[in-house]
């Protein structure tokens, strides 16, 4: 097992994409941590750093149908051709991100020969490491990629991104996988740009060619990756399968209990150490270290494999002095972190139930705020989680807080921003708690004005449109603030929409025959290939219903679903869809005879005015 640097990966090999693999799926949210590892790296906060693990197994032909080229038209022998079990994600995005720097550098004018000759220069270094994604002259004199993407991805990576055949085919833009190609593109020119003038900014004896030489160094000297080569399809899934497990999260908690062992009082670690487990949970042991140390280190967040040296160097001294102030501290923070984290379904207290929205979000970033908080503010917080007959004012500025918290959080999950961004939100909000004697509302007042600097209404509003969760759960949470804000408006029905109601997809997830469902128009070929994800999941297409209401339209043609909204079903013993159900109601009298992808668009589009005014 060796480490290597970028380029060197594919100085020898060929690395394909088999059929079984999902497309390029990597959003803002992914590529923003990709690159803000890179930055951090940049500025010395490391030395190198790993970005993982490269799995592959040898080529087999059964799963290379889609591959974008073909060998023999380039003489390539399959035996210099691996299959990517994991890492393609990864890979495409590094190169894209390779594509994108390559571009900003040549955009750049000068006049001084210096200037011109470290462009140049610049230029060139870039150009040897995009020559090892693709530029590979073979015995037919043509170029092919040494990353090798499927059918119209590959096609629009190939060409679009890579640029090695002018005029080959570039592949449809309009399609998922290069859809996203084309927006990670974007979203690495916009980043690094902006990152360039607050380095300018930061450093005026430097210019732009300095923060990109910095920039090509670290992504060609410091940004390491190691290759796992498997010998067949098994041992590459097993070794997938161990690399993606939880095992991480076992071993720190093991590694952290055995120095917290050490410390402990004779003959009480076991005791106490079980005490400590049961108020913050098994499963939320890591996140709450990741939590506490953000806010007792004022370091920021830190990864889960660094937690055990953490624990024993913030903790050492105190546990060693008095280990009996510094264990009741710990478990006081350990029974407010679980009080956040633990569910408690269909609760009637009003913080519980926000709390419980967020936990159904696995949003699990925006508890390192809320934690804070109640670090900050114990007597306000910890009373009202424990029921203990808060101030009124106290709990309306908590639950304050939380709807401002949530709001920020949702805009950021529906446009498609990086979480990564609200690590640098938190520092500010928790060293204004520390140094300051600011109250609760000032930091949300903070949250509020980030919130507004991040996502404008009209962006939100457009991404709301597109918006397309495959995650039931996240859906019925935006499907049931819609339903609870329409029910208020329409008729004065202040109660919110109980949790647990079932999705209905409008057109079906399973739809056996996509011609069927639209009859005798023509489905438009830009929609058929990734039809489920850009038009079925699509909250335009969703709505909420009872079990055997849900049940009962199933996979059934529109006509056919229509009688169970407006009628309900016999066997089922609650109430009538459309009277039940603000959105049943707005789809049944808004699209009375059809509902294909133009329908969906055109309800979206009223959802998204809603959402706009839900999550202000």
């Amino acid at each position: 097992m060796e480490f290597k640097g970028i380029s060197d990966l594919f100085s020898n090999y060929y690395y394909a994409i088999p059929d079984y693999q999902r497309d390029y799926a990597w959003r803002n949210q992914e590529n923003g941590v990709l690159l803000d590892d890179v930055f951090n790296l940049m500025e010395g906060h490391s030395k190198e750093h790993f970005i993982g693990a490269i799995v592959t197994t040898t080529y087999e032909e059964d799963n290379g149908t889609g591959k974008v080229i073909d060998f023999d038209d380039y003489q390539i022998n399959t035996a210099k051709v691996k299959h990517v079990v994991d890492g393609q994600q990864r890979l495409t995005s590094l190169s894209i991100l390779f594509c994108a720097l390559d571009d900003l550098v040549k955009e750049e004018t000068y006049s001084s020969t210096k200037d011109i000759n470290m462009q140049k220069n610049l230029s060139g270094r870039l150009n040897a490491v995009l020559r090892s994604y693709s530029e590979i002259h073979l015995k037919t004199g043509a170029a092919a990629p040494r990353l090798i993407l499927n059918e119209n991805t590959g096609e629009y990576y190939t060409n679009s991104i890579l640029e090695i055949d002018p005029e080959g085919e570039t592949g449809d833009e309009r399609y998922v996988g290069a859809k996203r190609i084309k927006a990670a593109y974007q979203f690495f020119e916009s980043q690094i740009a902006k990152r360039k003038d607050d380095f300018c900014e930061d450093n005026p004896s430097l210019n732009e060619l300095d923060f990109y030489n910095r920039l090509v160094s670290t992504l060609t000297d410091k940004v390491r990756l190691v290759e796992i080569q498997c010998t067949s399809s098994m041992d590459a899934f097993q070794v997938f399968d161990s690399l993606n497990g939880k095992g991480i999260d076992l071993t720190a908690a093991d590694r952290i209990k055995n120095i917290f062992m050490h410390w402990s009082e004779r003959g009480k670690g076991k005791q106490q150490w079980d005490s400590f487990i049961s108020g913050v949970g098994d499963k939320h042991l890591t996140n709450f270290f990741v939590s506490l140390f953000f806010y007792d280190g004022g370091e920021g967040r830190i990864s889960k494999a660094e937690i055990p040296n953490k624990f024993r160097e913030y903790y050492y001294d105190g546990a060693h002095d008095d280990f009996s102030s510094f264990y009741k501290s710990l478990k006081a923070d350990g029974e407010t972190y679980g009080l956040l984290r633990k569910n408690v379904e269909q609760s009637k207290h009003p913080i519980q139930k926000r709390l419980e929205d967020l936990r159904r979000l696995s949003l699990d970033q925006v508890f390192v705020l809320i934690f804070a908080v109640c670090k900050r503010y114990p007597n306000d917080t910890v009373r009202i989680l424990n029921k203990k007959n808060p101030n009124q004012n106290e709990r309306k500025d908590f639950e304050e807080f939380l709807d401002t918290l949530t709001s920020l959080v949702i805009r950021m999950q529906v446009c498609d921003k990086s979480f990564n961004r609200l690590d640098t939100i938190f520092e500010k909000c928790i060293e204004k708690m520390k140094t300051g004697k600011a109250p609760l509302k000032t930091i949300t007042r903070m949250i509020a004005d980030e919130k507004k600097r991040l996502v404008s209404n009209n962006e939100f509003e457009s991404a709301f449109i597109e918006f397309a969760p495959s995650n039931n759960t996240v859906s019925e949470y935006y499907l049931r603030k819609l339903e609870t804000y329409m029910r208020k408006t329409n008729s004065g029905d202040n109660n919110p929409v109980p949790v647990g109601l079932s999705v209905e997809h409008i057109i079906p997830q399973d739809l056996p025959d996509l011609q069927s469902w639209y009859g005798k128009v023509s489905v438009p070929d830009e929609i058929k290939t990734d039809f489920k994800e850009i038009v079925v999941e699509r909250i335009g297409n969703k709505a909420l219903l009872f079990t055997p209401e849900n049940s009962s339209a199933s996979n059934n043609n529109y006509k056919e679903k229509l009688k169970v909204y407006k009628k309900g079903t016999q066997s089922g013993d609650k109430s009538i869809p459309e009277s039940t159900f603000e959105l049943i109601k707005d789809l049944t009298s808004n699209h009375p005879k059809k509902f294909n992808h133009t329908e969906v668009e055109k309800r979206a589009e009223r959802l998204a005015k809603i959402a706009v005014k839900i999550w202000k």
